[in-house]
């Protein structure tokens, strides 16, 4: 699901049904994008209510080059993902490769353990 879609957070539910994990970004200097997250987060956990299958869902602060304008504390966003009970983790998607496709890889895990019925690590913070 894409939050940056013009269709809006309502127009998102043709992704919920085949869906095997969700990622959720906002940008840490733009506090808007990170209040636009949290009504995605409440689409997610409504929709998972009434599931038997539960989607992993990580929350991603991105543009963590850009500290200096941060608009958005890094612990008020692992306040919104233990809220949804998230996966949270801020990357820098321009500078950090590695750090992106360590959270895609915690996702393809967290997918993984929960078809295998594992346990799963819920880390709060990388």
């Amino acid at each position: 699901m894409d939050t940056a879609d013009q269709d809006g957070p309502g127009n998102c539910e043709r992704y919920l049904h085949w869906a095997s994990a969700f990622l959720v970004v906002y940008s840490i200097d733009n506090r808007k994008s990170f209040e636009g997250c949290q009504r995605y987060l409440e689409i997610l956990a409504r929709h998972m209510r009434g599931c038997q299958r539960r989607s992993p869902v990580l929350l991603l602060g991105n543009k963590l080059d850009m500290e200096q304008y941060r608009q958005v504390p890094a612990a008020e966003g692992m306040s919104l993902a233990r809220r949804f009970g998230c996966l949270f983790y801020e990357v820098s998607a321009c500078q950090d490769f590695a750090g992106v496709q360590h959270v895609f890889h915690e996702a393809v895990r967290e997918v993984r353990r929960q078809a295998d019925g594992s346990r799963p690590i819920r880390p709060l913070h990388h």
